[in-house]
């Protein structure tokens, strides 16, 4: 079967928040989704990086899949720091999970891994962040290779 694996790269312009003495340390979560049963979605495996104040990551995950078709990498982008302070959320923007984690979501997109001709070759690929805080403008660099 084949191995996809996922290279966490980098997240530029940051999307964390640095302001009075306050730094975010983001860290990435994914989960790889295939559909089943034209409704339903399997999940194929799921990853955590390390929190990161430069969000510089340089981490990889493999997954088995059978092929592409359909397989969707959800990307969201959490910091657990700005949790720990007194900052409202809505002052910063920052959307709080529910329940009391108190880990921010600070973007979220998601990439569907067909459409971009991934082959044994490293294919980068950049992707928006929405649901920022600040409108950063924050983009999240990947990098994917298929090996048979």
């Amino acid at each position: 079967m084949p191995t996809l694996i996922i290279h966490v790269d980098k997240i530029s312009p940051l999307s964390g928040y640095k302001e009075k003495g306050l730094q975010t340390q983001p860290y990435v979560t994914m989960k790889l989704r295939k559909p089943q049963f034209f409704v339903f979605q399997k999940d194929v495996g799921d990853f955590t990086t390390k929190s990161k104040a430069d969000e510089v990551y340089q981490e990889k995950k493999s997954f088995e899949v059978d092929n592409l078709k359909g397989v969707e990498l959800d990307v969201e982008v959490y910091d657990a720091h700005l949790g720990e302070k007194t900052v409202s959320a809505s002052i910063t923007g920052a959307k709080e999970l529910s329940g009391a984690t108190h880990h921010f979501l600070l973007g979220s997109c998601k990439v569907k891994l067909g459409d971009h001709g991934i082959t044994d070759d490293p294919k980068g690929i950049k992707v928006p962040l929405s649901n920022t805080f600040k409108s950063s403008g924050a983009e999240i660099y990947l990098i994917f290779t298929l090996n048979p």
